[in-house]
């Protein structure tokens, strides 16, 4: 079978395979990720408790970030930015030793425990993950970034953000009432798609130019320049994240069955 470090071998270090059902499925990860996420997983953690974990960082975190208590702050969060990638490799991990996925049918009948404990992919998981990216990057933004990035950056990525939000919740409450009625469940994911991981990336980027200067007291004209350059990115990036969530739901919408 074809890998990718058959193309450029130094790639061997950021993918690793899944065995499913006799079939190998690339993952691209960073091999210390994947050592976490099977620290995770022998210790019997779900995905989706990885993610509620990161979410009880982030209030604080952001509290005391606006408080001044800097050193504590990012002690608190820089986990919570860390984990991003891990609680969906632990779901993956997880995954592979299930029958197949998880039916959205068989999930909506699943007690809020029961969904908390799976331990594989579901889609409760896949709209919670980015919600809590989310938050915890908007909560950083908007008590860090006064002063340092133009304000209608700030205003642009909330609203990028509160736009893809809202999105999901329609693309969810549409799956759930499509399976609801028997039909078929729809094809298109609520889960992050290539550009919205891309955005979270340029966002981190710029947290990162906003909170280290301003902790070390050394923000000038090249790190407040950087920042918001890469905040635009991450905005553009957002706005073509939720063109590609929005076109694969007008594309269902248009194909669907009438009766």
């Amino acid at each position: 079978m074809t890998t990718p470090d058959t193309f450029f071998p130094p790639m061997r270090l950021f993918w690793t395979s899944l065995k499913r059902n006799a079939k190998t499925v690339w993952v691209p990860v960073d091999a210390k990720l994947w050592a976490i996420a099977r620290a995770f997983d022998r210790l019997g953690v779900s995905g989706n408790q990885v993610t509620g974990y990161r979410g009880l960082g982030i209030f604080p975190g952001v509290y005391l970030f606006s408080t001044n208590h800097w050193i504590l702050a990012t002690i608190i969060l820089v986990p919570c930015f860390l984990g991003d990638n891990t609680d969906g490799l632990v779901a993956r991990l997880q995954e592979a030793r299930q029958a197949g996925p998880l039916p959205l049918l068989t999930e909506l009948r699943m007690t809020w425990r029961e969904i908390w404990k799976y331990k594989g992919c579901s889609q409760f998981g896949m709209a919670f993950d980015p919600f809590v990216d989310k938050v915890l990057v908007q909560g950083v933004l908007q008590i860090t970034g006064g002063g340092i990035v133009h304000p209608g950056l700030m205003v642009g990525s909330i609203c990028i953000a509160l736009l893809s939000t809202w999105l999901r919740i329609i693309m969810s409450e549409i799956k759930k009432s499509t399976v609801l009625s028997g039909k078929p469940e729809p094809v298109f994911s609520i889960g992050a798609n290539t550009w919205g991981k891309a955005k979270m990336v340029t966002e981190v980027g710029s947290l990162i130019d906003i909170v280290f200067p301003t902790f070390m007291m050394d923000h000038n004209q090249y790190t407040r320049a950087n920042a918001n350059v890469t905040l635009l990115a991450s905005c553009i990036l957002g706005l073509l994240s939720v063109l590609g969530q929005a076109r694969g739901l007008v594309r269902y919408l248009g194909t669907r069955p009438t009766t």
